[in-house]
């Protein structure tokens, strides 16, 4: 079920109206339908506060966070970030710039960085934090729209907040839920100017609201955003006594047209700095490794730590999946990993993921030359699909030919290739191999 079905679900179960479970959640019945119909993201604070108005039991709250994309679990240790928290800090005292954007990978420890620097902030600003999700149409605004909503939602309207929406009644028109605290009615204006006033109102109610400190802004996965989005990010960070932390996925740059146009013209204009998140240094990995496996290490054989160490290639998430299964006593690949790899490869063309297949089976030695002969595609065709597997992030090159950014990417497609076809491509590379290898080739 989807989060709003299941809530409605539950809501019925417990024989509540949404002017009910509004009421004892200290939401607007408006809220609760929007939830319900899809039309916004729940926040996980919006999660625990339906919980506990439903008065769910253990696993049915599970499941709720779990359909909301907010499961309730510890954060993973941080490892080998030295770099990147001491640029997370500088933001934050020095506010050279505006916006700190972390990008990398999926799975590299953009979401984790953004944990930590939550907590270090806490103390000395509000901090609000929102995500965009991969939907077929995202709502508007997102994921700033989710980060105001986890404050609003978090608590019952006080009476500074009132007073700040009093002062600022186009916040109406980004959260219709608010209509209820501001006039009930609104000059009709062009459109424009009805947009510069919305989103000026959204920069001055996060100023107020912050009084007297500043506003930590966390957005997460802002690949997925749309270009409304990153219009009234710009406003955001144009406002006094407000900071913005984001990330994005490096990976998905070639297919998010508003992201690449806002790191191009809010990178030229100063508004924001970058900061690279890549794998993690090998003593790093062998620490976080360890922390990970905990009282398992001393029953590891060394052999099986050392396979763990070269699946992960330096990526968190790749580490923390591997651990686990490693505790528990086996060495297959996590489900939660490999699902990871088959969707950003079910991404790709089909020139591409064949491209993949084919590079999965010959190793290390994939030159050119040799895709170009297994592969049987013209020029301008494999070079299409390497680069398009090498934008992806899936793929690199190196002397010897190319590879797989992360060794358990091959293991992953190889291993979801039919005997069938593993058998065809093998004989494909080794006709290949021998050709490329004659003198006459």
């Amino acid at each position: 079920m989807s989060f709003g079905t299941l809530l409605q679900h539950h809501r019925h179960a417990a024989g509540l109206t949404q002017r009910d479970l509004a009421d004892r959640a200290g939401f607007s019945t408006v809220y609760v339908g929007m939830l319900e119909r899809g039309e916004r993201q729940a926040p996980a604070a919006t999660v625990g506060l339906l919980v506990e108005a439903l008065g769910l039991n253990a696993a049915d709250s599970e499941a709720l966070h779990a359909s909301a994309g907010c499961p309730r679990c510890l954060p993973s240790p941080l490892a080998g970030r030295q770099s990147e928290l001491a640029r997370i800090e500088r933001h934050l005292q020095a506010r050279q710039e505006a916006g700190l954007l972390l990008a990398g990978e999926p799975g590299i420890g953009k979401t984790r960085l953004l944990d930590e620097a939550a907590a270090r902030a806490a103390s000395r600003f509000l901090v609000l934090q929102g995500a965009s999700q991969r939907l077929l149409a995202p709502p508007p605004y997102e994921p700033i729209l989710g980060a105001l909503e986890q404050f609003i939602s978090g608590r019952p309207p006080q009476a500074r907040v009132r007073a700040a929406l009093r002062g600022n009644p186009w916040l109406a028109r980004l959260l219709p839920e608010l209509a209820p605290l501001c006039p009930p009615e609104l000059s009709a204006l062009p459109d424009q100017d009805e947009r510069r006033l919305t989103f000026h109102a959204l920069a001055d109610f996060l100023v107020e609201i912050a009084a007297p400190r500043g506003v930590l802004l966390l957005l997460d996965d802002l690949q997925w955003a749309c270009a409304d989005a990153f219009e009234l990010l710009e406003t955001v960070l144009r406002a006094r006594r407000i900071a913005v932390i984001g990330a994005y996925r490096t990976n998905e740059l070639r297919t998010a047209p508003a992201l690449t146009a806002f790191l191009s013209g809010a990178g030229s204009r100063r508004l924001i700095a970058t900061q690279a998140v890549g794998p993690l240094p090998a003593a790093a990995s062998a620490e976080l490794a360890d922390r990970l496996l905990g009282g398992a290490t001393e029953h590891v054989e060394p052999s099986r730590r050392q396979e763990l160490l070269r699946r992960a290639g330096g990526v968190p998430f790749f580490l923390q999946s591997c651990a686990a299964t490693l505790r528990a006593g086996s060495s297959e690949l996590p489900w939660e990993l490999c699902q990871s790899i088959r969707q950003r490869v079910s991404e790709l063309s089909v020139l591409a993921q064949a491209l993949l297949a084919l590079v999965a089976i010959a190793g290390p030695g994939a030159t050119t030359g040799l895709l170009r002969q297994a592969s049987r595609l013209p020029e301008g065709q494999l070079s299409s699909a390497i680069a398009e597997a090498s934008d992806a992030k899936l793929l690199r090159a190196t002397r010897e030919g190319y590879r797989f950014v992360h060794p358990v990417i091959g293991e992953v497609i190889e291993a979801d290739l039919s005997q069938m076809r593993r058998g065809a491509l093998r004989q494909r590379v080794a006709m290949a191999q021998r050709s490329t290898a004659s003198p006459t080739a």
